[in-house]
Parts: C-alpha cells; sequence; structure tokens
C-alpha cells in the first residue's frame, strides 16, 4: 500500500457519497411526484365512480319509465332493447 491508496481510497468513498446523495435526491423528488399522481388519481377515481353511480341510477329511472310506458301503451315497435 502506497501513499496514494489512501487518497484514492479518500476520493472513491467522498465520490461515492456524493453519487449517493443526488440519487437519494432524486429518489425523493421521484417519490414526491408519484406521491402527488397517486393522490390526483384518488380523486379522479372517486370523482368518476360518483359520475358511474350517478349515471347508473338515471339508466335505471330510464329504464323503468320505458317499462312503465310499455305497459300502458302497449308496446314499443321502434326495437328497444331493455336488460
Amino acid at each position: 500500500m502506497n501513499i496514494f491508496d489512501g487518497f484514492e481510497k479518500l476520493i472513491n468513498e467522498h465520490g461515492s457519497a456524493a453519487i449517493l446523495r443526488e440519487h437519494l435526491s432524486l429518489m425523493k423528488t421521484q417519490f414526491a411526484i408519484l406521491e402527488r399522481e397517486k393522490a390526483e388519481l384518488k380523486s379522479e377515481n372517486q370523482t368518476l365512480k360518483k359520475e358511474n353511480s350517478n349515471l347508473k341510477a338515471e339508466n335505471d329511472k330510464l329504464q323503468k319509465k320505458i317499462r312503465d310506458y310499455e305497459k300502458n301503451e302497449g308496446g314499443f315497435s321502434s326495437g328497444v332493447i331493455i336488460s
């Protein structure tokens, strides 16, 4: 082991620490972005679930109106399919 081995080891360790610090900083930034996107997607998902529920309820009401109309008026001849 010569005098330069100690310097080389010191430089490598210090360089590695700086690189690790940069990687850690980058990971924290990416994690924050992912957390924000996750929150946005959760909010969007809740909104879409509510909208879907409202559309299902509206569809059920319209289907009931169609069935009631068919009972009272003798039905449609237009081929409306009710599921």
